[in-house]
């Protein structure tokens, strides 16, 4: 998790269940766009 830069953050992760992304989709708040990693 250091190389994402998450370690220590474990109690600020909210759950979220899969009707919740399902329905964030279906409004257009998420999309399913990847990002390119960047390479050092």
């Amino acid at each position: 998790y250091e190389a994402f830069g998450t370690a220590g953050n474990a109690s600020k992760i909210k759950q979220a269940t899969i009707d919740v992304f399902a329905t964030k989709y279906a409004n257009g708040e998420l999309s399913a766009v990847a990002k390119k990693a960047v390479t050092a």
